[in-house]
């Protein structure tokens, strides 16, 4: 059913959180550089119910462009097909982001606290982000630089 709705080239966020430090609170600066950067991409938004608002306020603030929220509206396996079929998965620690791991998909961590290695395989964490305190201190231009190497590297 997913695989009707998603369109078949774009890139997926995990927005959202549970634990304030773990929760990446600029994805709309991210969001506006690479809708300025690729003309035309989809981008589809995944969470949980925490990340409902924060769906609805990025649809708003980016109207005129193809974004798709289904923060708290897919089961984990829909989830998983969606993130195992994005171009790359942006998220933060959390399930999505061991699930992106499990699933060998091109993804871009954003960590903070515990670092990858205690966390992911040696394999996965090339593209990693990492502050000792808060996700929010890692810089925008460090998830952009990571996003377009691993984006245009496919």
């Amino acid at each position: 059913i997913v695989s009707k709705i998603i369109p078949k080239k774009y890139i997926a966020i995990a927005i959202g959180g549970e634990w304030g430090y773990k929760t990446f609170n600029k994805w709309d600066k991210v969001i506006q550089n690479i809708l300025q950067e690729i003309e035309g991409l989809n981008i589809v938004f995944l969470g949980s119910e925490n990340a409902k608002k924060n769906g609805v306020e990025l649809l708003n603030q980016f109207p005129d462009h193809f974004l798709l929220d289904f923060t708290s509206r897919l089961s984990f396996n829909q989830t998983a097909e969606v993130i195992k079929k994005s171009k790359v998965f942006l998220c933060c620690d959390g399930g999505l982001m061991h699930a992106a791991a499990g699933l060998n998909a091109k993804f871009i961590p954003l960590l903070a606290r515990l670092p990858a290695e205690m966390l992911l395989t040696q394999e996965v964490t090339k593209y990693k982000l990492y502050d000792n305190s808060n996700v929010n201190n890692i810089k925008v231009k460090d998830i952009l630089s990571n996003f377009y190497e691993v984006y245009y590297s496919i």
